[in-house]
């Protein structure tokens, strides 16, 4: 029969109609005439075969191959059979007296070793027979397949009950390998090194450079406190293989006899280590070409095979179907500044520890870079699945954006691969749902923002800034994310966990692998490292400045405008906002006004591009427009006229409007009577005595404490507290004759002067006192003054139309109603008749 090959598989060209071409040649043989009828092309196969095949292991078939030797395909075998799952494929005879026999090839899903292969042979004559070829480290067991229509099933497994590729018996046993390069036999005792048929092992020996030359001595011995991170990360692990009690993966990592094996106990390594010192060397390896690397040159792995397979290194100690094998060394090639190189589904490890802190990096740097590269001897890509990078949602210490130090939460770091698949859509963003970590830890997101990684502080913030303005935007928002130059609709996560794969490399295999084919760096270098930033913890500062600035008092009397500038120490300040009194957050644009009076509180705050929110700051601005009003209050009654005749006590009382600046100080000074300078006393309240004669004038105003300024006022104080004085013009013994009113001589008048130098004379009365037994006049001189003062004034009174002599006196009142004590020197007058 002839074969082709179709689409990477055989399939045979004959089909059923051979089968009838056959009968109808038999029919003719034996006699009969005709060919049967159209009806007869349905009658079954002599022979036919099929296949069942459980995939009970933990990894998926993949269709390499299939071909027939005899017969036709009634169904073909499929392309893959997924882990857990059952497959079936039937051929059958289709030619006279034929059976049918035929072969499936798979290959074991991410694994570079031999296929699976399944021949069976159900011949016309004879026992039907099978045979299988079953790469290392896996299982198959068949029953049923005899008879005609035969059916085979089979029962493909992993030859360890936790399909690590170490064998249970080796797990409870140990085992003696011979590494075949002449060391002998070499007795492996994994169960004294802690290996569990009941849980997954992973075992990992750690060489390391050491440079002992003076000045520049350090060691690049992989240090337990990394090495603790990772037994604790791998123990933690929610993998729970079929039959564990309990999830997690026991990792062992052998770093030299002083190392820990036992996490809980401190048990070293001490004999069971096979971990050693090497010789420090600038380099591990060159590159194709030139030697130097670039992007399109491959790293040559042939300096770092030398090391493993030098005589009574980790080849000769047999390790290696159960080991994977790293050395900490310095650096891969001189110039260049990757961390690490593994190859995919491998089991070997370089880790350039001479580019982390101090040239041997910290604990978190170290078991981020080991665990990084057995990530990708376990399957894994730098995007899970893929090697898209920088995917913000993939929490995995396979993303660059993870890989440096390990997944960060604030000043925490943790090293773990992703725990969940999640998918994030770039063009529909919801600030308000921030991807799942799969973890307890809230982790802080790393996310592109203007050309840099950032990490957003997403558990202390409570939402995902994706597109980094500082702030959390209602519905959905569009941003590129992961940097990749689009906005995808689809940026798909990885369940790290799920999908490791723990048999791989020399891993379970019967031999040790050759040296590796030259293979092209993918790992993250200080370029790369550039771009991501440290998280940012501390939240950015920002000062407020008001324009024009409060007097030493703190108030202003005019419009306010404040502005705000930020400053952020990493990340960047992505938005600022404010809140005057009270109304809400606003963002800042510019300048923000205050133009009302009154007491103004200004709220301001910024927002990194981390997240990281600064505690609400405040400006106090008062604004204070109008001046207060000041009052005068005389302790003293005046009299009608004004005047006071004892010392004035003035009372400065000012007073700022409700909610004003309040008052800073009251000034005054006096002119006229009494002369004082300008005196500003700092208070509401300011008090003088007026003691000076005469009319002073007080003259004053308040100011507040925002330098509002009272129109000056002027309050009169008018004091006299000297009495006027009198005296006659006339002379004593004067003779007046006794006439009748408007009678000859009716301008007869006793005079005289009065005065007063203060507020002048009012009046001026004149007693006529009889010397003889008569009545006493009192009479109210007319009064004539030389000016409107009143202070310098004569009078003249009419004497008494009665004969006598009368005794004259004058008392004189001034207008504040001092009066004349005791009355002027009298003069005696005589009225006589004619």
């Amino acid at each position: 029969m002839r074969h082709e090959r179709r689409g990477g598989r055989w399939r045979g060209r004959a089909g059923r109609a051979v089968a009838v071409l056959g009968l109808a040649l038999l029919g003719a043989g034996t006699g009969f005439g005709t060919a049967p009828p159209p009806a007869q092309a349905s009658v079954r196969a002599a022979r036919s075969a099929t296949v069942v095949l459980n995939n009970t292991s933990d990894r998926a078939l993949v269709l390499t191959s299939d071909n027939l030797d005899h017969g036709c395909w009634t169904h073909e075998p499929p392309a893959r059979i997924e882990a857990g799952a059952s497959a079936s494929w039937e051929s059958e005879s289709c030619g006279f007296m034929t059976g049918t026999e035929g072969s499936a090839f798979f290959a074991i899903d991410g694994e570079s070793g031999p296929d699976l292969r399944i021949h069976w042979d159900n011949p016309f004559y004879g026992s039907n027979s099978y045979s299988e070829t079953v790469p290392s480290g896996y299982k198959i067991n068949r029953t049923g397949g005899d008879g005609n229509d035969a059916t085979a099933t089979y029962a493909f497994d992993c030859n360890s009950k936790m399909c690590d590729g170490i064998a249970d018996e080796w797990k409870q046993h140990g085992v003696s390998l011979d590494p075949g390069d002449g060391s002998g036999m070499q007795f492996i005792d994994l169960p004294a090194m802690g290996a569990d048929v009941n849980k997954p092992d992973i075992f990992i020996q750690v060489d390391w450079m050491e440079d002992t030359s003076p000045g520049n001595a350090h060691s690049h011995q992989f240090d337990a406190a990394a090495a603790k991170l990772l037994v604790d990360a791998f123990a933690n692990a929610p993998v729970q293989r079929r039959g564990a009690p309990s999830s997690g993966v026991n990792l062992h990592i052998d770093a030299g006899p002083g190392s820990t094996m036992n996490f809980a106990t401190g048990q070293t390594w001490g004999g069971y280590s096979r971990a050693r010192q090497l010789a420090e060397t600038t380099s591990l390896g060159t590159c194709d070409g030139d030697g130097s690397c670039n992007n399109d040159s491959r790293y040559q792995w042939n300096a770092f095979d030398a090391i493993k397979k030098a005589k009574g290194g980790f080849v000769s100690s047999g390790r290696a179907p159960v080991f994977h094998y790293a050395v900490a060394a310095h650096l891969l090639v001189p110039g260049t500044s990757w961390t690490g190189i593994s190859p995919d589904g491998g089991s070997d490890i370089v880790l350039a520890l001479g580019n982390q802190t101090g040239q041997v990096g910290d604990k978190n740097e170290q078991a981020t870079d080991l665990m990084h590269e057995l990530g990708h001897n376990l399957g894994l890509q730098h995007g899970g699945f893929e090697e898209l990078n920088f995917k913000p949602h993939y929490f995995s210490v396979m993303n660059y954006l993870y890989s440096g130090d390990g997944l960060p939460h604030g000043a925490d770091r943790f090293v773990d691969y992703s725990r969940t698949a999640t998918t994030l859509d770039e063009t529909h963003l919801d600030e308000a749902s921030p991807p799942a970590t799969g973890s307890g830890v809230r982790y802080d997101v790393k996310r592109n923002c203007g050309g840099a990684f950032i990490a957003a502080r997403v558990d202390t913030a409570g939402y995902m800034d994706w597109n980094c303005n500082g702030s959390k935007d209602p519905g959905t928002v569009s941003s590129d994310v992961n940097k990749d130059g689009v906005q995808s609709v689809k940026l798909d996560g990885y369940d790290d966990w799920a999908h490791i794969r723990l048999k791989g490399g020399a891993i379970g295999g019967a031999t040790v692998p050759g040296l590796p084919a030259p293979q092209k760096i993918h790992e993250p270098d200080a370029q790369v490292f550039q771009q991501i930033q440290p998280v940012d913890i501390a939240a950015p500062v920002t000062t407020a400045t008001a324009d024009p600035p409060p007097n030493g008092a703190g108030w202003n009397n005019g419009d306010v405008t404040v502005t705000l500038g930020a400053t952020d120490d990493l990340s960047g300040v992505a938005r600022t906002e404010y809140d005057l009194d009270g109304g809400g957050w606003t963002g800042y644009t510019g300048p923000v006004p205050v133009t009302t009076a009154g007491v103004h509180t200004l709220s301001y705050r910024s927002v990194d591009r981390a997240q990281n929110t600064e505690d609400a700051r405040a400006l106090t601005v008062r604004i204070d427009r109008t001046p207060p009003v000041t009052t005068a209050a005389l302790g003293s009654t005046t009299n009608p006229a004004g005047w006071i005749t004892a010392d004035g006590h003035v009372t400065l009382t000012a007073v700022d409007e409700p909610g004003g600046s309040g008052v800073a100080g009251v000034s005054y000074r006096t002119s006229g009577a009494q002369t004082t300078p300008e005196t500003t006393v700092p208070a509401d309240t300011a008090a003088l005595t007026i003691t000076q004669e005469g009319e002073t004038v007080v003259t004053f105003h308040a100011t507040d404490r925002a330098g509002n300024e009272e129109t000056e006022k002027a309050y009169t104080v008018r004091l006299d507290r000297t009495a006027p004085t009198s005296a006659f013009t006339t002379a004593s013994e004067a003779i007046f004759v006794a006439v009748p009113a408007g009678g000859p001589h009716d301008d007869q008048y006793v005079t005289g002067t009065a005065g007063d130098n203060a507020s002048g004379v009012d009046h001026v009365d004149v007693v006529f006192t009889s010397k003889v037994p008569g009545p006493t006049l009192v009479q109210r001189a007319g009064l004539s003054c030389s000016d409107g003062t009143h202070r310098h004034c004569t009078w003249r009174v009419r004497p008494p139309s009665g004969l006598g002599i009368y005794r004259v006196t004058s008392t004189a009142t001034d207008v504040a109603g001092n009066v004349e004590t005791p009355p002027g020197r009298g003069i005696d007058v005589i009225v006589v008749r004619t």
